[in-house]
């Protein structure tokens, strides 16, 4: 009965997560089958998705407000959940409304008629909601990754553009090497420490600080790691001076 409880909690404390992810196959889906229709407008397929992904959106701010608020991980440590990682969720999915409300004019001007468009959002707002969630190097990558295959494609998304296309080539390729020293630096901090959980490997800087045991060694490769980490993930973010 308390393992029974333990799940019944974990997916209690991600039903947004889960929802969204069940709604990302939907609507991929629904999207084949009515671009399969010959006479079906594509332009009023991608805007009525739009208005389902901010309907999705709202029910999901309804869903974190009734999650229980407590401190706890779950899934074998690899995702956690407090009121910071809430309200940080909570802000992230309402600015999200925000901008599909806001590019509803662009859409429109830059006439786009793909229902991936909205997919491809939807996809990687679930990985930003797991990256905020993440309490392991493993799934932080994976969370990382799929938010950034979503914004390779959304780059390049206008074919007919040669800016787009260059932007999502050099995205990609930037994307790549980023992910390169990203996971360098995770097996250098994997090496020093034995294990990838974000509690193990503090609990570990703590002691070995306290205990001045081969503490250079140690703190250099944890460093090195965590520096070619940032570097990654600036590069992701593409924040200045990577944006270049």
């Amino acid at each position: 009965m308390v393992f029974t409880s333990y799940i019944q909690l974990d997916y209690i404390s991600f039903i947004v997560e889960i929802f969204l992810f069940i709604l990302s196959i939907v609507l991929l889906m629904f999207g084949v089958f009515i671009v399969s229709l010959r006479n079906y407008k594509y332009v009023t397929l991608v805007r009525e998705l739009q208005y389902m992904l901010i309907l999705a959106f709202g029910f999901s701010l309804i869903l974190l407000y009734e999650t229980p608020l407590v401190t706890q991980v779950f899934f074998n440590n690899l995702l956690c959940i407090d009121p910071l990682v809430l309200t940080i969720k909570f802000i992230l999915i309402l600015t999200t409304i925000c901008c599909l409300i806001i590019s509803f004019n662009y859409i429109k001007n830059e006439r786009i008629s793909l229902f991936e468009y909205n997919v491809l959002i939807l996809l990687a707002i679930l990985g930003l909601i797991c990256f905020i969630s993440a309490y392991d190097l493993v799934s932080f990558y994976l969370a990382l990754e799929l938010q950034s295959l979503s914004f390779y494609i959304l780059a390049s998304f206008k074919k007919d553009s040669a800016f787009s296309t260059e932007a999502g080539l050099k995205y990609f390729i930037l994307g790549a090497l980023s992910s390169g020293f990203l996971l360098f630096g995770m097996a250098l901090i994997y090496g020093a420490v034995g294990s990838t959980n974000f509690e193990v490997i503090l609990k570990s800087v703590i002691m070995i600080d306290s205990n001045n045991i081969f503490a250079d060694a140690f703190s250099g490769r944890v460093i090195i790691g965590s520096v070619f980490i940032l570097i990654s993930v600036l590069f992701k973010l593409t924040a200045a001076p990577f944006h270049m």
